[in-house]
């Protein structure tokens, strides 16, 4: 029997990174492939999520699901449009 783990860690100087972003009042947020766990215990690791936090069920999306929500275009202008429509609801519900 054997075991066999890997850590990835952050990037030196993400962390002071995201929070010169959040002072500057930026909302910082991630979005990963990784497993919903690991990518709370990284947030929480880079100061997107304070480590105290408790949070709510998690927001879980496919690929599919992504690719309908972000605009194919090269601005994310608001005119009008159903892509842009759907790019704030997007922004909406995950971000705000």
């Amino acid at each position: 029997i054997g075991l066999f783990g890997i850590q990835d860690p952050p990037k030196p100087g993400v962390k002071e990174a995201v929070e010169d972003c959040q002072s500057a009042g930026v909302k910082v947020i991630m979005i990963t492939g990784d497993h919903p766990d690991t990518g709370v215990a990284i947030a929480k690791e880079i100061s997107i999520i304070p480590a105290n936090q408790e949070l709510p069920p998690y927001t879980v999306i496919t690929d599919k699901e992504l690719h309908d929500k972000v605009p194919s275009g090269e601005t994310f202008a608001d005119d009008g449009s159903d892509e842009a429509k759907r790019l704030e609801a997007f922004w909406t519900q995950v971000v705000v």
